[in-house]
């Protein structure tokens, strides 16, 4: 999936997101970030950015305050559109 506005590499390292990984598959080389339970994917064909991806993984269980389901809600909500 195509993101509208794309974001950049330098964008994600500005807010303390950490190259993690770097690979390559088939035609593709992508470039993983990481903070915290986050991930962000970069996936480039040659030199063209196909797809910029946030990758959320299975969480067991976390403890969160009302403040922040309130404003995970109102994102998720978003993509649930």
């Amino acid at each position: 999936m195509k993101t509208p506005n794309t974001i950049t590499e330098n964008q994600i390292k500005e807010i303390g997101y950490k190259l993690a990984k770097s690979y390559k598959h088939d035609q593709y080389h992508t470039n993983r970030y990481e903070k915290g339970r986050l991930m962000f994917e970069f996936t480039y064909e040659k030199k063209k950015l196909l797809t910029c991806d946030l990758v959320i993984p299975p969480l067991e269980c976390t403890p969160i305050s009302f403040s922040e389901l309130k404003q995970i809600s109102e994102l998720l909500s978003k993509w649930a559109d």
